[in-house]
């Protein structure tokens, strides 16, 4: 078919829908007349019609409006006596391209999912565990968006016909609560279908947040996180069924009732489901006058067009906590081998390098990491500037290099770049905020983060908030609880739980809670100190002496620890002096220390008060005129701390 000197290809049962509804000179023709036409004696999904619309209003371009869509009835072709004059040109070839695939009574689409730049990165390079790879298939994207696209519409107009949807609407201004439960995986199928169904369910959440009609939060199976301001919430679930590459997808909608409002499946190769996906997605939107920016990719938001890249940063995903970091980071670096665009794994690689550093046991292996971290969040920033991921990433760089008012420009950046939709983005400027001082602003970030998803208050960045704020049996029992629910990102804040029962006076908890994490030594180190008779009487050289020996040019992390425990015990001089140890050495953990509880000793000394004059923390606070919480000015020059 040629429209506006353009070939846009269409199958015979396009031109078949469009001769129908032509000789129907301008007359309604019903879904049904249609399905009969067309499928004559064949069962087919409504999906089907709809995919064939969408090509048919491509290709009439400017004139795609005299397509119509009767809602609930069918579709009108308008006829205009005017077609020839300033409309494009229409000429149907006399023998049509070859018609869709019929499988099952199903419509489908045959051919596979092509690779981005012709050639696929084998997977036996040393950075790639091939042994740990699991039969992952590029699919992922393609499986999400057709259940996922399907129920961005549906939620938009039921928003503002079903129901409660305009009491629900005004507790948001004109937005509709959506609380997203994770898609199940039927257990029955292949190995990898819990991690299909985490993919859908993440994708799924980023996509219906871009809706500006709806509020989307999270829920877990229990429905926890309804309240407040969700109590009301429309729901979405489903489940998925995969065996070889066939996949079914089954998506539904219900009301705070319960009563289902809308669900569907969709059975599509696994192949097959990535190439169809804008068109589906596109074919949904129309039919349910969906205001949707069809056909947005996933790069828009950080994520990849790249199916066999998504595969692998589920896989990082999956393995993320594991003891052996090279497996998880293998997976990271072969996705972005595949996509060097890839803003959520490149974000995702250059968080790891922040502890890596902080746990170097030498300078050239800080200096070599560090390294590699500005180069990978100059990536990031060169790929996107305007998504708030690289901006975010380049400020913990920053602040690895102590450059705190670079740090700040980022995080500003991150904050006018970043949408107001997205809870990850104030939960990781939360930690950032610590790291200058702002703990009254980052915990109020965490807070808006809850408001954004309520899941969020059991976010596992919420025990740092907790134990930062006094509330150190809440940040235990937090702990405790993600620990019962099987949530593997509390293992980042077992310091932040030991600390916690340290300051609750309870030391011989925190050290059998140490314990059960050996590997970790917050024990030993709390009880070596006990027991060092000499450390807190050395002077700054043999301190320095002290630190080389037992941790050469990197301990930033040990350094940092050992800084709170001097404070805690009562050698606030000795605990200042350590932390300039610490941050003599590259690392971000140091920057957070010097505001944690334990060093509340420490920072009431004037020692402490030329530390952060000295590593540049006052002339941030002077040049932005927003001091962190624990410091003042007290002249031009001056400035005191407690």
């Amino acid at each position: 078919m040629i429209a506006d000197g353009e070939r846009v290809p269409l199958g015979r049962r396009a031109l078949d829908i469009v001769s129908v509804l032509a000789e129907a000179g301008g007359a309604i023709v019903t879904k049904d007349e249609l399905f009969a036409a067309v499928w004559p004696g064949v069962v087919v999904e409504e999906n089907a019609l709809q995919v064939h619309i969408v090509a048919l209003r491509k290709a009439l371009g400017p004139d795609a409006d005299r397509l119509k869509t009767i809602r609930g009835v069918g579709y009108q072709l308008d006829i205009a006596d005017d077609v020839g004059a300033g409309h494009p040109r229409v000429d149907l070839p006399e023998t049509a391209d070859p018609p869709l695939a019929e499988s099952q009574g199903r419509e489908t689409t045959s051919g596979g999912v092509p690779t981005r730049g012709g050639t696929t990165p084998t997977s036996g390079s040393a950075d790639y565990p091939a042994s740990k790879r699991v039969g992952f298939k590029p699919m992922v994207i393609g499986a999400l968006m057709v259940a996922a696209l399907a129920l961005l519409g549906t939620l938009y107009v039921l928003g503002r016909t079903h129901g409660n949807g305009a009491a629900l609407s005004g507790q948001f201004g004109a937005r509709i609560p959506v609380l997203v439960r994770a898609f199940e995986a039927s257990g029955r199928g292949d190995s990898n279908e819990a991690t299909l169904a985490g993919g859908i369910t993440d994708e799924l959440i980023v996509r219906l947040r871009r809706i500006p009609d709806l509020q989307v939060g999270s829920e877990d199976r229990e429905g926890a996180a309804r309240s407040g301001a969700f109590a009301g919430a429309y729901v979405v679930d489903g489940n998925i069924r995969s065996s070889g590459d066939q996949l079914r997808v089954t998506a539904r909608l219900t009301n705070a009732d319960g009563e289902i409002l809308w669900t569907d499946t969709f059975d599509r190769k696994i192949g097959q489901l990535f190439e169809l996906q804008e068109v589906i997605a596109a074919s949904i939107a129309n039919a349910l006058s969906v205001s949707l920016d069809v056909g947005t990719d996933s790069v828009a938001y950080g994520g990849t067009n790249n199916p066999e890249a998504y595969a692998d940063y589920m896989q990082f995903k999956i393995n993320e906590f594991a003891f052996d970091q090279s497996v998880p980071l293998g997976f990271l670096k072969h996705a972005i081998s595949l996509d060097p665009k890839y803003l959520k794994a490149l974000s995702a690689l250059s968080d790891s390098y922040s502890p890596r550093i902080s746990y170097a046991s030498t300078k050239a292996e800080a200096d070599g990491l560090l390294a590699e971290m500005d180069a990978s969040t100059r990536r990031m920033l060169a790929a996107n500037p305007d998504m708030w991921m690289g901006h975010v990433s380049r400020a913990w760089y920053y602040i690895a290099r102590k450059d705190f008012a670079a740090a700040r420009k980022e995080m500003d950046a991150a904050q006018k770049s970043g949408a107001q939709i997205d809870p990850e983005l104030p939960g990781q400027l939360a930690t950032l905020d610590y790291c200058l001082g702002y703990t009254k602003e980052a915990s109020a970030l965490v807070q808006s983060a809850e408001l954004i998803d309520p899941l969020y208050k059991n976010d596992p960045r919420v025990i740092r908030d907790l134990l930062y704020t006094g509330k150190y049996q809440q940040a235990i029992d937090l702990f405790d609880k993600l620990a019962q629910d099987g949530n593997a990102g509390r293992l980042n804040h077992t310091l932040e739980v030991f600390w916690a029962y340290m300051l609750l006076g309870r030391e011989s908890e925190a050290i059998a809670f140490a314990g059960q994490r050996g590997d970790l030594g917050f024990g030993k180190q709390a009880l070596e100190f006990k027991a060092d008779k000499a450390l807190p009487s050395m002077t700054m050289p043999q301190l320095r002496q002290w630190a080389t020996t037992k941790y050469g040019q990197g301990g930033h992390f040990q350094l940092a620890n050992t800084a709170a425990l001097a404070s805690y015990y009562g050698h606030p001089e000795l605990a200042v002096n350590l932390m300039r140890l610490t941050l003599e050495r590259p690392g971000a953990v140091g920057a957070l220390t010097m505001w944690h509880p334990a060093f509340a000793n420490a920072r009431k000394t004037p020692a402490f008060a030329r530390l952060v004059e000295d590593e540049g923390f006052v002339k941030l606070w002077r040049e932005s005129g927003d001091w962190g919480d624990f410091c003042k000015p007290t002249s031009a020059t001056g400035t005191t701390c407690s």
